[in-house]
């Protein structure tokens, strides 16, 4: 029933968006078990247009939009927002190499999507 997926490698530079290849800036990680994607490659993969990610660098925050759904990630915050109700988050977003990273669980699960970890390939894949 998913329309579209999108597969993240760890260590990989380059991730598939239904089927195609993308290249990302940095790299996903793992850091203390939880898989880190660049904010904006997971964001554009899950059909938020790239108008509707916007960054504020005084505040280090990041608003997405898609539809009716608006989420608030701030660097460095154990804390999501999504549509005005706080989410508590057991890892925070990061900066690295000037991108920010987060766990891709809290966005994908905010932006309805349904997540997966394959450990013997080190894969984080997405449907939605």
């Amino acid at each position: 029933r998913a329309d579209g997926s999108a597969v993240f490698v760890i260590g990989s530079n380059m991730y598939k968006l239904n089927g195609i290849s993308r290249h990302a800036e940095v790299a996903p990680y793992l850091k203390d078990g939880h898989s880190y994607i660049p904010l904006r490659c997971l964001a554009l993969a899950l059909n938020v247009q790239e108008s509707n990610i916007v960054w504020d660098a005084a505040a280090q925050q990041v608003t997405i939009t898609r539809g009716e759904t608006l989420v608030e990630v701030i660097v460095n915050s154990n804390t999501l927002v999504v549509n005005g109700e706080s989410r508590s988050m057991d890892a925070a977003p990061e900066l690295k190499e000037g991108r920010i990273m987060l766990p891709a669980r809290y966005l994908a699960e905010a932006l309805g999507a349904e997540i997966g970890w394959d450990g013997q390939t080190s894969t984080v894949v997405l449907q939605f």
